[in-house]
Parts: structure tokens; C-alpha cells; sequence
């Protein structure tokens, strides 16, 4: 992932943005890993077609979790 992006703990990161970062996973394993509560989706729009973001502290976690 690019180290150089400067992102607080509260800032929304959408999965396109987390591919271009170099987490390269379809939607669908996304979907799983919200399923299985290892990522955490918020939809700021409150809507259901609104596009998914997740919380960078929680893609952090996420991310120190994996081996």
C-alpha cells in the first residue's frame, strides 16, 4: 500500500481507493469480509445505493490482523 498517503484514523476510504493502495480483491471478497465482521461498511449517503467506505482506522485494523 502507498505509505506516502496521509490519512487520520476517521477518514472514509472506498474499495476502488483501497485498489488503487494495492489491496487488489474483488467485490465479492469484500462482501465476505463485512459478512464474517473483519470490515466494518459505512454508506455516508444513508442510502442503499450509496457506494460503501470503510473507516481507515478499521482497514488498519483489518489489515494488522492478516499474516
Amino acid at each position: 500500500m502507498d505509505k506516502s498517503m496521509k490519512l487520520d484514523d476517521e477518514h472514509l476510504v472506498t474499495r476502488d481507493e483501497l485498489r488503487k493502495m494495492g489491496l487488489n480483491y474483488s467485490s465479492t471478497q469484500y462482501g465476505r469480509w463485512e459478512k464474517a465482521k473483519l470490515l466494518t461498511p459505512v454508506k455516508p449517503g444513508g442510502t442503499r445505493s450509496s457506494r460503501v467506505h470503510y473507516r481507515w482506522s478499521n482497514v488498519q485494523n483489518f489489515l494488522g490482523t492478516r499474516s
